[in-house]
């Protein structure tokens, strides 16, 4: 798909992103990016949880699937910050059957 074609394909998905807060997504023909800011790590994972999932049922509708092999979670923190990165973060899958219920 080209470029022209991909941006309008994807619009109604970066539409639905403006209603996140403190939360964006960057799309770059197959390539999405979430940014998610917070006061600490929790509230930054709590918001990249909630968008993701957003993200993954607008791609899922579209028929479109997310690669797990080339997801993968960055936290960023300026040089003064006292809380430790999270070691670990685990984005689920949607579609997966819960333990939960």
């Amino acid at each position: 798909m080209g470029t022209v074609l991909s941006i309008i394909f994807v619009s109604p998905l970066l539409y639905l992103a403006q209603r996140w807060t403190n939360t964006s997504l960057s799309m770059y023909i197959d390539n999405g990016n979430l940014f998610a800011c917070g006061s600490d790590f929790s509230e930054v994972s709590n918001r990249l949880c909630l968008a993701y999932l957003d993200y993954w049922n607008w791609l899922n509708r579209a028929g479109i699937s997310i690669e797990p092999d080339k997801t993968e979670v960055i936290f960023f923190t300026n040089s003064h910050a006292t809380q430790p990165r999270p070691n670990r973060f685990w984005l689920a899958d949607p579609s997966a059957p819960s333990n939960t219920g």
